[in-house]
């Protein structure tokens, strides 16, 4: 599979197909990696609040690593919220189910066409003007500096 940058135009209905199959897998990676780092964030966060809870470590250097066990289990609290990490997840998937479809149609089309270079070419701009749409569309939801940490 080529590498298709985001601002190349495919040339052909194989070329649609083959771009947004790249595009699609790109945009699962960063799907997969938002997810991670929602559940990564989250958990390290609950162990880090379960430890500076306890008591025995209430007791170490007079209170001193339970203080700073429990700041550091609000701050990766806090920056999975403010992150958004599963509303960026949820948009990327979607962003790949787009381009799964769009690949899915232009195969489909380009094997209908077959030697019909008028049917080809219809489809060709049919599915070129899907491509851009999802190309140029938001990409997925970044948090904004009027919003509140927790929320959309």
């Amino acid at each position: 599979m080529s590498k298709w940058p985001k601002t190349k135009t495919p040339k052909r209905l194989g070329e649609i197909a083959e771009s947004c199959d790249y595009q699609a897998t790109k945009w699962l990676r960063m799907e997969l990696l938002w997810r991670q780092a929602h559940y990564w964030l989250l958990v390290i966060g609950t162990i880090l609040a379960a430890i500076a809870g306890a008591t025995a470590i209430a007791k170490v250097w007079n209170g001193i690593l339970a203080g700073v066990l429990a700041l550091t289990a609000s701050a990766l609290t806090a920056l999975a919220a403010a992150l958004t990490p599963a509303a960026r997840a949820t948009g990327c998937g979607t962003k790949a189910k787009q381009y799964y479809e769009l690949a899915r149609k232009a195969a489909c089309e380009e094997h209908k066409a077959g030697e019909d270079h008028a049917a080809a070419q219809h489809a060709f701009y049919v599915l070129l003007k899907r491509f851009d749409e999802i190309r140029t569309s938001p990409e997925p939801p970044l948090p904004t500096a009027g919003r509140s940490l927790g929320g959309e």
